[in-house]
């Protein structure tokens, strides 16, 4: 038995045909016909990524501004938060206050000191319930109710002295400061704080 090689493509010679056999396409020449080749989920792989990518640095960003800043989470129109208070004779922060709602009226708590060495801390010269117990986490501030825009009403205590004060408050610099009117009284015979806003 022989072997005969096939014969050529009419006009085609055999180093011709092995050419044409072996010869492969040419490769993409640009992005579009490349993610073309591919399959549907490698084509939209690599933008998806960008977007998901896009949407979390925004989300990041739009935290960190939060808590940079107090007024993008707070609500200005109210005296609801954290308060930074200011002595009126030095003029040097003494400690943080919250501020919260409770049956339609406003109480403050002191939160934590600000003052390297607090004078007091407890009020052993408070009168009412309040007597001998740790300023810190005491109620300071109680039954505020507004009143257009300011808040009065109640009253507020001087845990250092333990005298109880009538008290007027009202929001400055587009909710940012709050003045705090400690006065027995009348009002004009009184004293005002003006505290900054944390958050």
């Amino acid at each position: 038995m022989s072997f005969h090689s096939p014969l050529p493509e009419k006009g085609v010679s055999i180093l011709d045909q092995s050419a044409v056999r072996t010869k492969r396409p040419a490769a993409p020449r640009d992005s579009q016909t490349r993610n073309a080749s591919l399959p549907m989920t490698a084509a939209f792989m690599a933008p998806a990524s960008r977007r998901a990518s896009c949407v979390l640095l925004l989300g990041l960003f739009t935290a960190g501004l939060s808590m940079r800043d107090p007024a993008a989470a707070a609500d200005l129109t109210s005296p609801v938060g954290r308060w930074r208070t200011i002595d009126d004779a030095t003029g040097q922060p003494r400690a943080v206050v919250r501020i919260f709602a409770r049956d339609g009226r406003l109480y403050g708590i002191a939160e934590r000191s600000l003052a390297q060495h607090p004078a007091r801390t407890r009020c052993d010269e408070c009168t009412d319930d309040r007597r001998g117990k740790p300023i810190i986490g005491m109620e300071l501030m109680r039954d505020m109710a507004q009143d257009g825009e300011q808040w009065d009403g109640g009253t507020i205590l001087d845990p250092e002295s333990g005298r109880i004060y009538r008290c007027r408050m009202t929001l400055r610099d587009h909710g940012m400061r709050l003045a705090v009117r400690g006065y027995l009284g009348l009002s004009l015979l009184g004293r005002t704080q003006v505290w900054e806003r944390i958050d």
